[in-house]
């Protein structure tokens, strides 16, 4: 292995603190330098430019890293330009250290500067914790620059990845905006043409224009039943095996989350049997996220659910196509409509069976839902890719940051890894 050594930050880096300026020197037509006080508009990776200061008092170089010294403490970014720098940020520029790797290493030891914060009123840091931060580096640069190599072609794969997950649900939004307001023609598979292009193809109605072809329902025309899951108190029926309870967290959008389920005793479940789950059950979060939904696959069945709406639909409604309108643009408008704009209101029973919803015909609803599954499965699968390639990073910034695993044996550690 090579050599590695005990450093303080300030024997490394240069660090330059911030100083805000005078109010009056500040613009938003790009005189001067842009200005950050804090972190608040850091972006993922560099911030973003709104303000800008005619006479800054500190400046940050470009390629320095902006971490943010007053709470929260420890964010970080990084200079993609000159920037005029507030006293809620300090600046740090590598002096005798590669800038890249210094950058990763900043990351992997921010939690040390976090427990140092201090202050009554809120946390902070100041130029001697900053410049005291102790740090193991390797000897040599090039060793240095290996490590940042490895570690910035992952984050490059990365951001390819989280740029194609962005890319595609602005795809699938359009896509959506399309299939509830044109539908798809049965005969040819295809989109209707807008109603620009065929206006005798549409109608209007409650939901605006519609395709000729299709209704408009209330939601509980839809429904056989819809109901509340368990709504008393469940804390002593809790136990480490029964029968799994579905809470708010579980409800993603159109996903049921299986992880950190909770589980009840069988006889209370039982003594409940007339609001288990059943396979094709449309779940719906009534306070925090009201209206975000799921539905119920098959080995759901006879799960319970704690307060949750429960929606069982009639037979020729689909539940997929239902579950993607009610967390489409359209349907998180109608409910917060039907609340009175009030996002933290329970969505009641009363409400939500007022819902408008679109009827097309039955082997409509599937081509919709066909459509969207689609698209959903790419995004899918590029978010599994981007959760290993996070995990692949996670680990190899433990092992090459802490001199753990060789530079030099590599190639063999991320075979290991998979």
């Amino acid at each position: 292995m090579s050599e590695w050594k005990s450093v303080k930050l300030g024997d490394v880096a240069k660090i330059t603190m911030g100083q805000s300026p005078s109010s009056s020197t500040y613009n938003e037509f790009g005189n001067g330098l842009p200005f950050l006080q804090g972190c608040a508009d850091f972006g993922p990776k560099y911030p973003i430019k709104k303000v800008y200061c005619s006479d800054p008092l500190k400046i940050s170089e470009s390629a320095s890293i902006l971490i943010s010294v007053r709470a929260p403490v420890g964010a970080l970014n990084i200079a993609d330009t000159k920037y005029c720098i507030g006293r809620g940020l300090a600046g740090i520029l590598g002096t005798s250290i590669d800038q890249t790797f210094l950058n990763y290493l900043i990351s992997a030891n921010i939690y040390k500067l976090e427990s140092q914060s201090q202050g009554s009123t809120f946390a902070a840091i100041n130029s001697g914790d900053l410049s005291n931060l102790s740090l193991e580096i390797p000897e040599t640069n090039e060793t240095q620059r290996k490590i940042a190599n490895i570690l910035s072609t992952v984050d490059e794969v990365i951001e390819k990845t989280e740029a194609a997950i962005k890319k595609y649900h602005a795809i699938k939004a359009g896509m959506m905006q399309d299939l509830f307001t044109r539908g798809i023609d049965t005969k040819t598979g295809k989109l209707r043409l807008t109603i620009e292009e065929a206006p005798e193809l549409y109608k209007e109605s409650e939901l605006g224009w519609i395709p000729k072809e299709w209704d408009v329902v209330r939601w509980n025309e839809v429904c056989e039943r819809v109901f509340v899951g368990i709504a008393t108190s469940t804390t002593k029926y809790f136990v480490n095996t029964g029968v799994p309870l579905i809470r708010n967290q579980n409800i993603l959008e159109n996903k049921l989350d299986d992880s950190d389920l909770l589980f009840i005793r069988k006889d209370f479940a039982d003594q409940n049997n007339s609001k288990a789950i059943k396979v094709g059950d449309i779940l719906t979060i009534r306070t925090g996220y009201p209206g975000q939904s799921a539905v119920a696959l098959e080995k759901h069945t006879g799960y319970h659910s704690f307060t949750t709406l429960i929606s069982r639909l009639l037979t020729g409604y689909d539940s997929v196509f239902y579950c993607y309108y009610l967390n489409s643009e359209f349907g998180k408008r109608q409910i917060s409509n039907l609340q009175g704009g009030g996002a933290q209101q329970n969505l009641n029973v009363g409400w939500f069976i007022q819902l408008y919803v679109p009827k097309p015909a039955f082997r409509e609803q599937q081509m919709i839902s066909e459509s969207i599954e689609g698209i959903e499965k790419m995004i899918n699968g590029y978010v599994q890719e981007s959760s290993k390639f996070n995990k692949l990073k996670t680990g190899l910034m433990s092992d090459l940051l802490t001199n753990k695993v060789s530079v030099n044996r590599l190639d063999k550690h991320i075979m290991e890894k998979g």
